[in-house]
């Protein structure tokens, strides 16, 4: 059995004000720190196999602190990055539908097709992630493995929605709040979503999740 310790990262100052971060490189805000902090020491008893982790900072500081406590291999890759919104990285909702009136309209009525302008559709996130489960599957299907991946909103629901049978269309009615730990394991016949979206180590440190939109 394989399983996938899925973790979002912890906010940042973007995610507090609802603003798209898509591939921008924004860092972890203090809180965001003391969020991963406290899982961290959730996951302290956890023998992980291996890590992988987006190409992105705050995904990465993230993994850092979580691995402190923790000695195993860690792969970088921008297959986990979060879904681009191209022009609309560091813009919230109401300045995108001022600005982009016209591309705002498309992109809300089919999400899987149309993109943001020079970003990409969720089609296109949820192929890169798959790339990362075949691999992931290749490696360690002959074995126990724990596996840890620190990520983002948009490319863990498209792992959680590669295991269910949801569609791209369906993603978004995942939520997925930062810092917060799902578990999926994963047997030959498919995979089991354990845990979802838990953040009760938040609770415990006093440090309730933001909710913001899904981006």
């Amino acid at each position: 059995m394989i399983r996938l310790f899925l973790v979002r990262h912890g906010i940042t100052e973007w995610n507090h004000n609802g603003v798209y971060q898509g591939q921008l490189d924004v860092p972890l805000s203090p809180k965001g720190k003391l969020q991963i902090t406290a899982l961290r020491e959730r996951l302290r008893e956890e023998q992980f196999t291996v890590c992988y982790t987006s190409a992105l900072s705050r995904a990465k500081e993230s993994a850092r602190i979580i691995l402190e406590q923790h000695f195993c291999p860690t792969h970088e890759t921008p297959d986990l990055n979060e879904m681009s919104y191209g022009r609309w990285e560091g813009l919230n909702r109401t300045q995108i539908m001022e600005q982009f009136p016209d591309s705002w309209a498309h992109f809300i009525a089919d999400p899987t097709r149309n993109a943001a302008p020079g970003g990409e559709t969720r089609r296109d996130l949820q192929r890169r992630v798959e790339r990362v489960l075949d691999d992931i599957n290749r490696e360690y299907q002959e074995q126990d493995a724990t596996i840890l991946l620190v990520a983002h909103g948009g490319s863990l629901r498209a792992i959680v929605a590669s295991f269910l049978n949801l569609g791209p269309s369906d993603v978004w009615k995942l939520r997925l709040d930062n810092a917060s730990l799902t578990v999926i394991e994963v047997y030959e016949d498919g995979g089991v979503l354990s845990l979802f979206n838990d953040t009760a180590h938040l609770s415990l440190r006093k440090l309730p999740p933001d909710r913001q939109p899904p981006h």
